[in-house]
């Protein structure tokens, strides 16, 4: 790997190298998930020593992948840091190779952002794209409501199959960069056919 990386450099420089995505499957690794975990942490630590001067040559590195069912894979191969069953404590569904993540990502501080009591109790701060949202008491996890989601959207395809759907997007206040913030959600599932439920962050900057 550090050959490729000194080539391609060598070819781009000044520019930094980012790689969208790398990994390795336990199965590839003896069927050993200490040794995935051993692999990341190696890369990420070799990523931080190849430089330039003072320039890293690696940029920025996209470890590959959160887990199982983020890409259409017929070899059942095993990327992901987390099991696909994550019904029990999260001790139990995290990979060895999360842990490793979370060695090699050096936050400057740790960070914490709050949502306004509105999260669970108003629906003014959310916003949707083609969906049908409502509000309901019936079920709720810290606050008095939860947010109910008729998807509307489009349909596209979903690891070979057609599914529908939009986007419901709440905002951060305050959140920066350097810090580790981890984010949950729960979805409940009334209906008898199966859904798939995906949180991601984007980050937007703007001035005012």
């Amino acid at each position: 790997m550090e050959g490729t990386i000194n080539t391609v450099y060598a070819t781009s420089s000044p520019r930094q190298i980012w790689v969208t995505e790398f990994g390795a499957a336990y199965q590839h690794l003896g069927n050993d998930k200490q040794q995935q975990a051993q692999y990341l942490e190696n890369c990420y630590k070799l990523f931080e020593v190849l430089k330039d001067g003072n320039t890293r040559k690696m940029g920025v590195p996209f470890w590959f992948a959160w887990d199982d069912r983020t890409h259409y894979n017929p070899n059942a191969e095993s990327f992901g840091l987390v099991e696909q069953d994550r019904s029990g404590r999260p001790d139990q569904w995290r990979r060895p190779a999360w842990y490793a993540y979370r060695r090699v990502s050096h936050p400057a501080a740790p960070g914490r952002v709050d949502f306004r009591d509105d999260f669970e109790s108003g629906i003014s701060r959310w916003s949707t794209y083609r969906e049908n949202i409502a509000w309901s008491s019936s079920y709720s996890v810290s606050g008095s409501h939860s947010l109910y989601v008729q998807a509307t959207g489009p349909q596209y395809m979903v690891k070979g199959g057609p599914t529908s759907g939009g986007a419901c997007t709440l905002p951060f206040v305050e959140a920066y960069g350097l810090r580790i913030y981890e984010i949950a959600v729960w979805v409940r599932n009334p209906s008898q056919s199966s859904v798939e439920a995906m949180l991601y962050v984007q980050q937007l900057r703007w001035t005012t």
